[in-house]
This record gives structure tokens, sequence and C-alpha cells, in this order.
């Protein structure tokens, strides 16, 4: 079995310290203002992230069709899933982050 390094890892990427991670979360977050698609590479890094949420399974339904930013009700920026039912939802990458465990 390979030895930890202590650090987190999300879609085959490495980050020492959390605020490494949420910086890169945020750099995902601010290409794609406006209501665009997350494109295929950045989709799949935020889908393994959205495993380290509290409601990870309630978020994903039915299957997660693709992700969007758009404006919540609070006016911040978050990431949208779009289901394959057609039925939408916001999450918090903060809560996974809080979550996610050292590897």
């Amino acid at each position: 079995m390979a030895k930890s390094n202590g650090n987190y890892h999300v879609n085959g990427e490495e980050f020492a310290t959390k605020d490494a991670l949420t910086k890169r979360v945020r750099q995902i977050r601010d290409k794609y203002l406006g209501n665009k698609i997350l494109n295929e590479t950045d989709a799949a890094f935020i889908r393994d992230l959205l495993t380290h949420h509290t409601e990870a399974a309630e978020k994903a339904g039915i299957g997660l069709k693709h992700f969007t930013v758009e404006k919540n009700r609070d006016g911040t920026d978050s990431f949208y899933i779009t289901r394959t039912d057609g039925s939408r939802d916001d999450f918090s990458f903060k809560t996974c982050i809080t979550n996610i465990r050292r590897m």
C-alpha cells in the first residue's frame, strides 16, 4: 500500500492545503461566470469535489448532466447542478472543502 503524503486529492490533482484547493476551485468558478456550462475537464474536477459534500447523494440525485456557475438567491456566484431529469440545485464548494480529508 502506498504511503500517504498527507495532501488533499481531487480528480488526480494534489493540494498541500485547503487554501490551495480553494484557490483552484475559485479559478474554475471564475472561468464560467454568467451561466456557462463547465467543460469536461473542469466538470470532472467539480464532480469529484462534490463527493465530499455532506449531502452529495441528494445533490447528485438521479444523475448529473452538467454544472454551471450562476448567482444563487443570495447573489453569490455558485456552482449549480443540472441533473439528467432536468431538475437543478446549487451546492457550496466550501462545504466540500470543509469535509475533505487528507490522503
